[in-house]
């Protein structure tokens, strides 16, 4: 582990329902097994007015009418999080863990028309994670839970805008088939934060 107070901030992402949550547990698992402290953050963040805010307009519809607020509203979400409970959570584990971050704003938000400008800007303003691992391939089966998901059009676009970014920035990221058995995907993401010195 790196000689600082700031914990490694390692961030999985993917389009919905590839497996993130699971190979975040995964890891959590494995750092355990070495005594390294390690916490899990699902994005977005529980908080009493963006998080009920964020999935009230996926229900409604209202995310998919207002890209750019939606956008917003995720990037509020993770900032008022990072300005008020990351520093707590830093002082008590080496590693954070997060299942999507900022990168999942400027993903999902040129996938639904937003200018990538625009959340590329309200992206540097969040703490940048020390790797982001991108899970890409078909969702696997699962009951539609809001417009997003029901959207393939919109998820085979954050696919593509996925393996994009990560092909423009491959020392921020490593892409990883999500369609592969999850533990030969969690021997790979621990390869890498091996790799590159990370854990």
């Amino acid at each position: 582990m790196k000689q600082s107070r700031k914990a490694n901030i390692i961030v999985i992402e993917g389009a919905d329902r590839c497996g993130k949550a699971t190979q975040s547990r995964m890891l959590r698992e494995y750092l355990a097994s070495f005594g390294i402290m390690s916490t899990m953050i699902e994005v977005p963040i529980h908080s009493v007015v963006t998080y009920r805010i964020i999935y009230w307009m996926l229900r409604n519809g209202l995310a998919k009418k207002f890209p750019k607020l939606f956008q917003v509203m995720q990037f509020l979400n993770r900032k008022f999080f990072q300005l008020f409970k990351l520093p707590h959570i830093e002082d008590q584990y080496d590693v954070i863990i997060f299942d999507r971050w900022s990168l999942s704003t400027v993903v999902y938000g040129m996938a639904s028309g937003v200018p990538q400008d625009f959340t590329v800007k309200l992206s540097t303003y969040l703490r940048q994670p020390d790797h982001t691992f991108i899970l890409l391939g078909k969702a696997f089966p699962h009951e539609v839970e809001d417009v997003y998901e029901a959207d393939a059009d919109l998820q085979a676009e954050v696919r593509a805008h996925y393996a994009l970014w990560a092909a423009s920035n491959p020392q921020s990221c490593t892409v990883i088939d999500c369609q592969q058995n999850k533990k030969r995907i969690s021997k790979q993401i621990c390869d890498v934060l091996r790799s590159k010195k990370i854990i």
